[in-house]
């Protein structure tokens, strides 16, 4: 008889202890569907603000060129320098404002290629119109040919970059037009056939199908 109240006394324990744990458990998956619902608010969020940055990043740059190729002397990327640089490169009557300029941040080694140059002109209206000139043709300065771009924000330069390939398979191709729209979309057109491409993979297999082509 002891021994039976023994034994019921013990599952008696064992069965509280299996409800405590179930109860322990139940709350911590509560507890772990909160955590999650809260991560997945907050990665949300964040994935808001970096658009929200870069978006305002981009805005602030739209006044900027960035200049590739000009030989690193003393003084050579002061806002005077700059502004007489682009007055010869495009042969200009006026002269061109430039708030400040300065070479990247870049730290460079002997035998490294001249850091490029990023200015900031008067006007988002005065850089667009120095962006129009320099994609008329090659550009040279004191003998060098040089390159003046957009200054585009980190993320956006690389995700453009993907799209290398592809433009120079393109490059010279006779009655193709192409290029890339803000912030990283390739588009490419010929015979008033127009296609967009956000992906460089597809935009690199449907140029190599339609090369290949009659139609191209």
């Amino acid at each position: 008889m002891c021994n039976t109240t023994a034994i019921r006394a013990e599952l008696d324990q064992v069965r509280a202890n299996i409800k405590s744990v179930e109860a322990g458990l139940s709350n911590w998956s509560d507890e772990m569907v909160a955590v999650q619902d809260t991560m997945e608010s907050l990665t949300k969020e964040v994935k808001a603000l970096k658009h929200k940055c870069e978006d305002l990043e981009g805005r602030m740059r739209r006044g900027n060129i960035r200049i590739i190729g000009v030989t690193e002397t003393q003084g050579s990327s002061s806002p005077a320098a700059v502004s007489a640089l682009l007055k010869e490169v495009f042969q200009l009557d006026r002269e061109v404002r430039v708030e400040r300029s300065h070479r990247s941040l870049t730290q460079r080694r002997p035998g490294d290629t001249p850091r490029p140059i990023i200015a900031k002109l008067n006007s988002e209206g005065e850089a667009a119109d120095i962006l129009r000139r320099a994609r008329r043709g090659k550009l040279h300065f004191k003998g060098n040919p040089i390159a003046i771009l957009p200054d585009y924000t980190a993320s956006v330069a690389k995700a453009r970059a993907v799209f290398t390939d592809v433009r120079k398979i393109l490059h010279d191709r006779p009655g193709v037009r192409f290029g890339i729209l803000y912030p990283a979309r390739f588009r490419v057109s010929y015979n008033n056939i127009e296609k967009e491409f956000v992906d460089a993979a597809k935009a690199m297999d449907y140029v190599k199908e339609n090369t290949l082509s009659s139609r191209w």
